[in-house]
């Protein structure tokens, strides 16, 4: 079987745009990965590179000629970015990607089951109420 991920942290955004990735989650992760703007929510989520290789083969098989598909793999691809998890267990996100999901200082990490989300502490707390 394999292990997904699961529970939440709450953690801070340093001001060089570093976020600590908790233990748990880097186990499972790996050093390489790709973090993209959520499609459907203003988080960010963080995909493995498993992950993104199932993605990948899910939009080769849409036509170049279904304009929603492309609309979609333009919005998805062009908001990803592949980072890696330095010495300390930390990430740099750029602060675009930050900027385009509203996300300040303090995070919540959250599991979900194949993938990482990152929110902003304060619109995922309002969301779940």
């Amino acid at each position: 079987m394999n292990r997904k991920f699961q529970g939440r942290y709450l953690h801070k955004v340093d001001e060089k745009g570093r976020l600590i990735i908790p233990r748990s989650f880097r186990d499972l992760l790996g050093m390489e990965f790709t973090v993209s703007k959520d499609v459907d929510f203003d988080c960010l989520t963080i995909h493995t590179i498993g992950e993104m290789n199932k993605i990948d083969i899910e939009f080769e098989g849409k036509s170049k000629f279904d304009k929603d598909a492309r609309d979609m793999e333009r919005e998805f691809f062009s908001n990803c970015y592949d980072c890696n998890i330095d010495k300390q267990g930390r990430v740099m996100i750029p602060g675009w990607l930050y900027e385009l999901a509203g996300i300040n200082k303090d995070v919540w990490i959250l599991g979900v089951r194949n993938s990482l989300e990152i929110w902003d502490k304060e619109k995922y707390e309002n969301r779940t109420r």
